[in-house]
């Protein structure tokens, strides 16, 4: 009797806990040499651009790590061409002719099984493993009506109702292992997935356009220009969340969001959700979500970064941007100090000083101060 080998293929974008419970049923309940997981190029039903293969395959390698039973291949990752099942299991039968291959897919894959390139050859040379994956059992009549065509094994895995769609939009907490949910958070993977979802069509851009000037700005000033590019991205992400949503979201750290000024109320919720959904740990990056707003009296580099490109992105229009656009790539210290002050002035004199946030007339006495008095004085 042949010895077992079973092939995992999909575009894991992201990896999942579910994929990562059929890998453990697999391992329970079948007698296997070998389970290989194969991340897809690109498929012939995918409608959407995958995330870099190589990514993918870095994503899986965190989600299996030290399992001398598990192989990632890169197989197909390697290959130019659309990625056909046919094509994979023959590579496989070629390397291992020895083996029975396996090759596992889900339900609702099975109902459109014999509509796929060349779907005779791959059962020749291949058993098929169904993992269930919907509630109730949703297929099995279907399922019944072709498994005299193909060989089927039932493999009954416990469901887990969540896909990598979903995830995608931002729901990555308990749904990808801790260590592909800090990976996703520090390569900045599914921002505009992240900001459709969460965002309106006019918050979405100005974010995108905050980071493209983050990025910009941080190269011409020696700064790591993919962490502020995350940064200005992801800088307003909680910014339309109704009041009450942001107050409870806080209270969950032993926050009272109640004392905090709305205006700069996302700023707060913003970096814990960055910090505690995207699973960046960056120092900068949250200091600079928490500081974009009013600025502080400490402020580094990075934060200067990323408050001066809030304020130039492509999308503001105010007297003076053009002046502290061409500034920004120029002098990043006088360009965040001019645009500090114009803040400050338009705040006084909206709400009055007595109104005003503490932090940014702390940010304006450490870092614009004379500037400040002189001008005033002379009032």
């Amino acid at each position: 009797m042949k010895k077992n080998i079973v092939i995992f293929g999909g575009s894991f974008d992201p990896v999942h806990k579910g994929h990562i419970n059929i890998v453990n049923s697999i391992l329970n309940t079948i007698e296997l040499e070998q389970l290989i997981i194969v991340p897809s190029k690109m498929g012939p039903w995918k409608q959407r651009t995958l995330t870099d293969g190589y990514k993918r395959l870095e994503m899986l390698k965190l989600a299996f790590p030290n399992n001398p039973k598990i192989t990632i291949s890169d197989f197909e990752i390697k290959n130019s061409s659309i990625s056909y099942t046919y094509k994979l299991i023959d590579h496989f039968k070629e390397k291992y002719p020895e083996y029975q291959l396996n090759f596992v897919i889900g339900e609702d894959q099975a109902l459109n099984f014999t509509k796929w390139n060349k779907w005779k050859r791959i059962i020749e040379n291949a058993n098929i493993i169904v993992a269930k994956r919907f509630i109730k059992n949703k297929f099995p009549e279907k399922l019944s009506l072709i498994k005299d065509k193909i060989n089927f094994i039932e493999l009954d895995s416990k469901i887990i109702n969540v896909s990598s769609t979903f995830i995608r939009k931002g729901h990555f907490k308990n749904n990808v292992p801790l260590a592909v949910n800090s990976y996703i958070g520090k390569e900045g993977l599914y921002i505009g997935d992240i900001l459709q979802n969460h965002l309106s069509n006019y918050r979405y851009f100005h974010c995108l356009n905050v980071g493209k000037w983050a990025g910009k700005i941080a190269e011409k000033f020696n700064l790591d220009p993919k962490k502020a590019y995350i940064a200005g991205c992801l800088h307003d992400i909680t910014k339309e969340w109704p009041f009450k949503e942001q107050y409870a979201y806080l209270k969950n750290f032993g926050l009272e969001g109640e004392k905090i000024n709305i205006p700069v109320l996302h700023s707060f919720t913003g970096a814990f959700w960055v910090n505690e959904e995207y699973g960046i740990n960056d120092r900068d990056i949250i200091s600079s979500i928490i500081k974009h707003t009013t600025a502080h009296e400490n402020m580094s580099d990075f934060d200067k970064a990323i408050f001066v490109a809030d304020k130039v992105c492509d999308d503001r229009d105010y007297p003076n941007v053009e002046e502290y656009r061409k500034l920004a790539l120029e002098d990043l210290e006088l360009a965040f100090k001019k645009i500090l002050i114009y803040q400050y002035r338009r705040t006084k004199k909206k709400v009055g000083r007595k109104k005003m946030n503490r932090r940014t007339i702390m940010a304006v006495a450490t870092h614009a101060f004379s500037e400040i008095f002189k001008t005033e004085e002379n009032k």
